[in-house]
C-alpha cells in the first residue's frame, strides 16, 4: 500500500510539473542560429527533429531508419492519422523527393512511409473536419517515390495502402460537400461554402483552404477524375468557389489582409461569442451586421496563401492556365502577396503572430481576466509558410521575381535568425511558435486580438519545436534550397555551436552527391579580429579536431567550384 501511495503521489507530482512549464521561457543552454547560406537547413532539422517533435503539448516523432532501411531510433510519440504529424510527413517526403538521388536522405522516406503504412487505414471518410483530411497529403509524393526512383526500397503495401486511404479521403470529400456547407438559407453569396468542421456550423476558416481545397486539387490530378461532383471539370470549379466564397466575406481591401474566419450565421451558438460579430453601429449611426472574426492571425493567412501556390500548380500540370478559375486564383495570390510584404518586418524579414500590429502592441487583459503584459512578437510558423509560399510562386511563375525575391531571401534568412537555436549537442530546435488557434468550441476563443496572444490554446512554444512550425520550416527550406541550391556541389549539414570548451572535438559534415570526397581544412586565430583579417594559423585538416588551444576556428570545405565556410566559434 505505501509503495502504491508513493507511486500515485509521484504521478501527481509529475503532472502538476508538466501543467506548470512554463513554454515561453527558451532553456538557457540553447543559442541563437547565425544564418549561413552554405548549410542546408532542410536537412538540419529533419535529422534534429524527426523523432522528436510535438503536435501542441503531444509528443510526437516518427521512427528513425538509416539507408539502408534499419531502425535505428524509437520516436517520443506514436503518430496517429493526424494534422500535425501528416503535415510533417507531407513537409519530409517531400524533402526526400527533391534529394531522391542522395542516400543521406533515403533514412527520412523510411520514416514517412513507416508512419504512413502505419496509420492509412484510419483516414477519415466523413467530411466533418477538414484538419482531419489533410495528412492525406503526404501519400502523393510517398506514392511517387514508391513507384518511381525509390521502387527497389519501397514496402510492398505502401502503394496500396496509400491508394486505400486517398479513397477514403475521396469518399470524405463527398461527405463534406453534403453534410457540411453553407446553404442559400444563409448569407448571401456564401452558398456552398465548405465549413470548417461539423461542430463549427456555417463557419469558413482560412486555414481550410489549404486544409480542404488544396488537397482536392491533388486528388482531382491523381486520377484525373472529380471526387467530388462526378467530373474533374466541375470539381474545379467547386474548389474554386471555396476561394471565391471566403475571399468575398474574409478580405479586407482597406488593410489587404484576411479575416481569420467568417460565419454565415452570426447568430447560431457556434459563433454568437465572436468578437466584434453581429449587429454593430457605424459611425454614421445606421446598422450593419458584421460576418467575419476580429483579427488578422498570421497562420491562418499563410495557410490560405499556400493553398493557392499548391492549387494553381495542380491547375498548370493540369493544363488549366487559360480558365477563369485559373486567373481567379492567381489573382488572390498576386493581392495577398502584396498584402503581405507590406506586413513585412524590416529588420527581422519575418511577420508578427497579429499581422497588422507590431510589438507595440500589448495584452493584459482577456475575458474579464488579468494577465502578464505580453506583446506581439515575431510568429515562427506564419513565417516559414509565408517564406515556403512567396519562393513557389516565385518558381512557378505566379508571382514576379522582381518583386519579391527579396523579400523571399530576407524572410528565410530571418526564418533562421530569429527562431532557429542550437542545443549543447548539436541539433536544433525552433521557437516562437503560436501553439495553436481557433474560434468558439469549449474555450471560449473570442477571435479578439487580446485572444491571439493570452488565449488559453495560444501561448508561445519556446521549450520544444511544435510540429506546425517544423513543417511549415521545412516546406521553406526545401523550396530555397531547390531555388538557389541547386549548383552547389555540396552543403554544410549542420553548423558549428558558437562556443566550445578547450578539448571539445569540432566537427562538420558536408553532402551533396554520392561519391563526392570534400575538402576541409580548419583554421585557428588567437583573436576575432584576425580571424575576420583572414590571417590564420592552421590548425589541420579533416571535418573533425580536437580544439586544444583558445582562440577562434572555423573550417573552410572545397568540392570543385563550391567553396563552403562554417561559421566561426569561440573555444574558451
Amino acid at each position: 500500500m505505501k509503495k502504491f501511495f508513493i507511486l500515485i503521489l509521484a504521478s501527481a507530482l509529475s503532472a502538476a510539473s508538466a501543467q506548470a512549464e512554463d513554454t515561453t521561457v527558451i532553456p538557457s543552454d540553447w543559442t541563437a542560429v547565425q544564418y549561413n547560406d552554405g548549410v542546408r537547413y532542410s536537412q538540419w532539422v529533419i535529422d534534429s527533429r524527426i523523432t522528436d517533435f510535438r503536435a501542441n503539448a503531444k509528443d510526437r516523432g516518427f521512427i528513425a531508419f538509416d539507408a539502408k532501411g534499419n531502425k535505428v531510433k524509437n520516436s517520443l510519440g506514436v503518430s496517429n492519422f493526424d494534422y500535425v504529424p501528416g503535415l510533417v510527413a507531407k513537409a519530409i517526403i517531400e524533402a526526400a523527393a527533391y534529394y531522391d538521388k542522395q542516400s543521406w536522405a533515403r533514412p527520412w522516406y523510411y520514416s514517412v512511409e513507416q508512419y504512413a503504412n502505419n496509420c492509412y487505414d484510419s483516414a477519415p471518410s466523413i467530411g466533418k473536419s477538414q484538419d482531419d483530411m489533410n495528412a492525406a497529403k503526404m501519400y502523393f509524393p510517398l506514392l511517387a517515390l514508391a513507384n518511381g526512383s525509390y521502387k527497389k526500397y519501397a514496402n510492398s503495401q505502401t502503394v496500396s495502402n496509400a491508394e486505400w486511404a486517398i479513397g477514403n479521403i475521396g469518399r470524405a470529400f463527398r461527405d463534406l460537400n453534403k453534410n457540411y456547407v453553407i446553404q442559400d438559407t444563409t448569407l448571401v453569396g456564401a452558398a456552398g461554402g465548405w465549413w470548417h468542421k461539423g461542430s463549427y456550423v456555417d463557419q469558413m476558416w482560412c486555414d481550410g483552404l489549404y486544409m480542404g481545397a488544396a488537397l482536392l486539387s491533388q486528388m482531382i490530378n491523381y486520377q484525373k477524375a472529380g471526387y467530388v461532383t462526378g467530373s474533374a471539370e466541375k470539381d474545379w470549379d467547386l474548389l474554386t468557389r471555396q476561394f471565391a466564397v471566403s475571399w468575398k466575406y474574409l478580405w479586407d481591401d482597406n488593410k489587404k489582409l484576411l479575416w481569420h474566419a467568417f460565419t454565415a450565421d452570426p447568430d447560431n451558438k457556434a459563433s454568437k461569442d465572436w468578437a466584434g460579430v453581429g449587429q454593430q453601429r457605424l459611425p454614421d449611426g445606421s446598422q450593419t451586421i458584421i460576418f467575419h472574426s476580429a483579427a488578422y492571425w498570421g497562420r491562418a493567412c499563410g495557410w490560405y496563401f499556400l493553398a493557392l501556390d499548391d492549387i494553381l500548380e495542380q491547375m498548370q500540370i493540369a493544363g488549366l492556365q487559360n480558365t477563369q478559375n485559373y486567373s481567379t486564383l492567381r489573382f488572390y495570390l498576386n493581392e495577398l502577396a502584396a498584402g503581405l510584404a507590406a506586413r513585412q518586418d524590416q529588420k527581422s524579414g519575418c511577420w508578427y503572430q497579429l499581422l497588422d500590429e507590431t510589438d507595440d502592441f500589448v495584452a493584459t487583459k482577456y475575458r474579464g481576466k488579468d494577465y502578464p503584459a505580453t506583446k506581439n512578437y515575431l510568429e515562427s510558423s506564419c513565417t516559414s509558410i509565408f517564406t515556403a509560399a512567396y519562393i513557389k510562386g516565385i518558381r512557378l511563375g505566379l508571382l514576379d521575381k522582381a518583386k519579391y525575391e527579396s523579400v523571399a531571401k530576407k524572410a528565410y534568412e530571418g526564418a533562421v535568425n530569429e527562431f532557429m537555436m542550437q542545443m549543447p549537442d548539436g541539433t536544433v530546435q525552433l521557437i516562437h511558435n503560436c501553439a495553436s488557434a481557433g474560434l468558439g468550441a469549449k474555450e471560449q476563443r473570442d477571435g479578439s486580438k487580446e485572444y491571439y496572444l493570452l488565449g488559453p490554446d495560444v501561448p508561445q512554444r519556446n521549450t520544444y519545436t511544435e510540429g506546425k512550425v517544423l513543417g511549415g520550416f521545412v516546406l521553406a527550406a526545401t523550396e530555397y534550397e531547390r531555388m538557389y541550391q541547386t549548383d552547389k556541389e555540396i552543403m554544410l549539414s549542420r553548423d558549428l555551436l558558437p562556443e566550445y570548451g578547450v578539448g571539445a572535438k569540432l566537427s562538420i559534415n558536408a553532402m551533396g552527391n554520392d561519391g563526392v570526397k570534400p575538402h576541409f581544412q580548419w583554421f585557428w586565430a588567437k583573436n576575432k579580429k584576425a580571424a575576420q583579417k583572414g590571417k590564420y594559423k592552421h590548425a589541420g585538416y579533416g571535418a573533425e579536431i580536437s580544439a586544444d588551444k583558445p582562440g577562434y576556428y572555423y573550417c573552410v570545405v572545397k568540392s570543385g567550384e563550391t567553396v563552403l565556410q562554417t561559421r566561426t566559434t569561440l573555444v574558451k
